[in-house]
């Protein structure tokens, strides 16, 4: 134990050092050592780092720290930025600003708890590394690795790939590695808790990993965190797995990135596919670029992870039935992060692994040039289940159809799939587009997600533009507890946020909220939001016609709620239930007649 590594507290860096870094942090002078800025007003202005663009559409801004480029909508504080530009952590880019301004964080005071568990996760990681060296061994022992050396050979998989990924194997015995631990003189509860051993019901534990060809899962700071195992023959269960632990989340780790993450970044798209052998049999192949689920979907985790190195999202599902839904339930969560995900579908029976060996890295590269967007092929899966020819048919396809067009985000790229489904149909786009806004939940009440109208967008993103730019209309809002009733949940939760940051501290830092919201995307518009063209003129009249805007709509949708209510009680015949929907619809009348002579008489002044 006394030869393991020191633990260090590289992930931890406190608020006020945070904060000192960001006060003596130049975000023009980072900026520009990547990117040529010309000062344009209150703001610098230069190509964007991030996609291809003739005319300049990047901006910075030095007063405020925030960077944002309205080409791509890419934007945030000088932390975002170099992460996004160097593929860094947080901790990594906070660390390199601290280097170059000369900010010490090498006295950080950290809790005793802190300590313990730092110092915990480390001895974890070493277990870890252990176990792995202890594998990798037997694998490549002339005697003891022979059978499972044999097994990956006729599996295709050569030394290179075996290095690379550090694969190794368990014998088929029962305490195996436990007894090299114990030589280390290793705590067996810290080799519990990584999950490399199992309790006996009575005394002792036995290994985990028996007969299996083992797969490290190896994170990108080059730490492993858990195990895959493969028995040699057909047995069951085939695969298994290390449990989750303190160091290890199944949601947030990706098979092979550690060997891929330069090869994405190269190539500019990553192809995610499922198992350990569909990742090794295409790096066999030459194919590097690729990051495995280990047999779970696609998380949110995985895409935030993914996002650091590209956009560019090709999905290799096998091509029967469970494939199909495993595409179908990554859509969700690869939309709502703004990525570009594509699918790549194989010949039915062939897995990843399996069609390589089949056509070689040629006829695998074809296949992924071929690939189609995914919202392309959940459709095409639709349309393809019902009669197309038949008016019945066309009902179904529309309703099947409608939830995948409503989570397309991007109104160009949504009018563009219900432009296409209409033709395919052979009927009106405003059928597809009123079934989309038509949209309910089970109980009757509107999709939060579903399509707003365009004036309720533009009113609530005016609404946060104001409180960035004027604090007494934090004060207002605040009051007036108008956040609460936005529709759109992103504004909704940066509305809620502002107002805590500046409940805190009299102020909103914007760097600091930048740093608090996760979704890019909502830190692209904050940053577009504080960047572009500050002059509103009668604040006071802007804010309180909003607020009524808002007002409006809430009591809107209200009586229409109740007119179905009502309905629905006429239907039944019940006169006592539809008196009371009746009057608190005529309540809600005369609140809206109120907001639209308010807002009128407003508007007219």
């Amino acid at each position: 134990m006394s030869k393991w590594r020191n633990s260090t507290l590289a992930d931890y860096i406190p608020d006020d050092k945070l904060e000192e870094i960001k006060d003596r942090v130049s975000i023009v002078e980072v900026i520009s050592d990547y990117v040529s800025l010309k000062k344009l007003g209150k703001n610098y202005k230069g190509l964007c780092p991030f996609h291809s663009e003739k005319t300049p559409s990047f901006m910075v801004n030095e007063e405020k720290q925030i960077f944002h480029c309205f080409g791509c909508n890419t934007g945030g504080n000088v932390f975002n930025f170099l992460m996004k530009m160097d593929r860094l952590s947080f901790p990594e880019a906070a660390r390199g600003l601290a280097r170059r301004y000369g900010i010490d964080l090498s006295k950080i005071k950290i809790s005793e708890a802190d300590k313990r568990e730092s110092l915990k996760r480390e001895w974890l990681f070493e277990l870890n590394e252990l176990a792995a060296s202890y594998y990798h061994n037997l694998l490549i022992n002339e005697n003891e690795g022979k059978e499972a050396r044999e097994y990956l050979r006729q599996r295709g998989i050569g030394n290179d790939v075996i290095i690379d990924h550090r694969l190794g194997y368990a014998q088929n015995s029962w305490d195996g590695l436990l007894k090299f631990l114990l030589k280390k003189g290793v705590p067996l509860s810290r080799v519990s808790e990584v999950g490399l051993i199992i309790p006996k019901k009575a005394q002792g534990f036995y290994d985990r990993f028996r007969g299996r060809v083992i797969f490290p899962i190896i994170n990108i700071h080059d730490k492993v965190i858990g195990f895959g195992g493969r028995v040699l023959d057909n047995s069951l269960p085939k695969y298994l797995n290390s449990p989750e632990s303190s160091i290890y989340n199944k949601s947030n780790s990706l098979y092979g990135l550690k060997v891929a993450k330069d090869f994405i970044r190269s190539e500019d798209r990553v192809i995610v596919v499922e198992g350990y052998f569909d990742l090794l049999s295409l790096n066999q192949y030459n194919i590097k670029n690729v990051a495995a689920t280990l047999g779970t979907s696609l998380t949110t985790g995985h895409i935030r992870i993914l996002r650091r190195y590209t956009n560019n999202i090709i999905t290799v599902f096998d091509a029967d039935e469970a494939g199909k839904k495993a595409a179908a339930r990554s859509l969700d969560v690869l939309l709502k992060h703004g990525t570009s995900p594509k699918i790549a579908v194989l010949p039915s029976g062939f897995d990843p692994d399996s069609f390589v060996r089949k056509v070689g890295e040629k006829g695998f590269k074809e296949i992924i040039a071929g690939s189609i967007p995914l919202i392309e092929f959940a459709i095409n899966e639709v349309i393809k289940k019902h009669d197309i020819s038949s008016v019945e048919g066309k009902v179904k396809i529309i309703e099947d159809v409608t939830p995948i067009l409503s989570k397309i985000e991007n109104k160009i790229e949504r009018d563009i799939y219900i432009q296409r489904v209409s033709n395919r149909l052979d009927i009106k786009e405003d059928t597809i587009v009123s079934r989309l806004l038509k949209t309910k939940k089970p109980g009757g009440v509107l999709q939060e997600k579903g399509v707003q109208s365009m004036d309720e967008d533009i009113v609530e993103k005016l609404l946060l533009k104001l409180m960035l730019l004027n604090s007494e209309v934090v004060h207002r809002i605040q009051e007036e507890a108008i956040i609460e009733e936005f529709v759109n949940k992103q504004y909704k939760e940066i509305g809620l946020l502002l107002l805590e940051e500046f409940n805190r501290q009299g102020r909103i830092d914007l760097g600091r909220v930048i740093n608090c919201l996760e979704d890019e995307s909502s830190k692209s518009l904050i940053s577009q939001l504080s960047i572009e063209k500050e002059s509103i003129e009668d604040v006071p009249k802007i804010l309180k016609d909003c607020i009524n805007k808002i007002r409006m709509h809430k009591v809107d949708e209200e009586i229409k709620i109740l007119d179905i209510k009502i309905k629905e009680a006429d239907e039944k015949k019940d006169e006592v239930l539809q008196r009371e929907f009746l009057i608190s619809r005529q309540e809600l009348k005369n609140k809206q007649i109120n907001y639209r002579q308010a807002f009128s008489r407003h508007n007219d002044a």
